[in-house]
């Protein structure tokens, strides 16, 4: 486990831009190593290390310059009061993708299509809630230390607004939802005053989670829209669509809760209103643009290219982005009106598949052939050309 012996928590702000960036000295087994984390301020950051197995004099060296420079580059000291509770950053075993798994640690949804949207609009057995465009996030009160993790179970940052919130709830607790900003919206609760409810159905565990949500500010932490009747979900699904919201999560309510995801199907499911995808950041162009990749068959595809509003910085090429499109093409492999969203760093290269496309209706979606192919993937070079990813 490491110490931090310094550290120096910064933010950045014009404006068309609000960005902060933490860097920490740290003692680790006997050696030192300077990690630092950035990003847009209240989305996940990207964390990452520096320098590792390094002298105290060396390190120290390391961790000065990479402050001035940040400070030369017109960062400022962040106010204590606004700063975020930062990880200690773990250096992954290895950087070879194939020998670390992803496990996950949490409920992930499988897709349905809109013909079969009636079945569980209808169907009384299934629960409907609010699908949110944010990062997963997991968050574990006991006594006073917060917890919060991905969906890969790694160790995030919390916005210190939630951390206060969370601190004054007097029970120890587990909350599964989502983060937007410096917003958590919970949907699920894993356990409450060291009870376990994995092993509940889903009716149990949302009864005690609307219980629990009685301590929510509203404001921080918020407990996401959700509807039981069959009626309600109707009214639910109407109010989504006006809203122009992300989707809909349809949860069977006699199903416990089991981490990942099945091959089809399964008791949770997700109704998107519109269409994105994950991709590789290939290059940046020109003009606030980057050029995007996807896998194909183990081989990296073109996915055609998006603008990067002035709202958000330019990605680096290697980065793994998200966006959002109306359908692709299947003889391009381009995505039609695509906009960007923002990064992902909790998806990995190899979860960038061609298989997240929806196809314009009328094109033939297994033609293999049609797919541009650019240059082939190794998982293994790939991973060595960026920082460690422990969001």
């Amino acid at each position: 486990m490491s110490t931090v012996i310094d550290r120096a928590d910064l933010y950045y702000r014009d404006q068309t831009s609000d960005k902060v960036y933490h860097a920490t000295l740290e003692e680790n087994n006997g050696s030192y190593r300077v990690c630092f984390s950035y990003g847009r301020r209240g989305q996940s950051l990207l964390s990452g290390i520096k320098v590792d197995n390094s002298t105290l004099t060396s390190a120290r060296k390391v961790f000065t310059k990479l402050v001035n420079d940040k400070k030369g580059k017109g960062y400022n000291d962040m106010p204590a009061s606004n700063v975020r509770s930062i990880p200690v950053v773990e250096p992954v075993a290895g950087v070879d993708k194939k020998e670390e798994v992803f496990a996950p640690k949490a409920v992930l949804l499988n897709p349905i299509a809109e013909d079969q949207l009636e079945y569980y609009m209808a169907s009384a057995a299934w629960i409907g809630q609010e699908k949110m465009d944010g990062v997963r996030f997991l968050l574990k009160k006991e006594g006073d230390k917060i917890t919060t993790t991905n969906r890969k179970g790694r160790q995030v940052p919390v916005p210190i607004d939630i951390e206060r919130e969370a601190k004054l709830w007097t029970s120890n607790v587990e909350l599964d939802g989502e983060l937007i900003g410096d917003v958590f919206y919970v949907f699920d609760i894993l356990s409450l005053n060291n009870v376990k409810y994995n092993d509940e159905t889903v009716s149990v565990r949302y009864s005690t989670l609307e219980q629990f949500s009685e301590y929510f500010s509203n404001i921080n932490v918020k407990l996401v829209r959700t509807a039981i009747t069959v009626d309600d979900k109707r009214k639910l699904y109407t109010d989504l669509v006006a809203e122009k919201a992300e989707g809909i999560v349809f949860k069977e309510k006699k199903a416990v809760y089991k981490t990942g995801r099945p091959n089809s199907g399964g008791s949770y499911l997700k109704y998107k209103f519109y269409q994105t995808c994950s991709c590789i950041v290939s290059s940046v162009n020109n003009k606030r643009s980057v050029a995007l990749d996807l896998i194909s068959n183990g081989k990296r595809v073109s996915a055609g290219n998006v603008t990067i509003s002035i709202n958000f910085d330019i990605p680096k090429a290697g980065d793994i982005v998200e966006v959002r499109y109306l359908y692709a093409r299947k003889q391009s492999g381009s995505l039609y009106q695509p906009v960007y969203l923002g990064l992902r760093s909790d998806i990995d290269a190899a979860e960038c598949l061609v298989e997240q496309l929806k196809y314009k209706q009328g094109d033939d979606e297994d033609d293999e052939t049609s797919v541009k192919e650019t240059e082939v993937f190794v998982v293994n070079d790939y991973s060595k050309k960026r920082a460690f990813d422990f969001d």
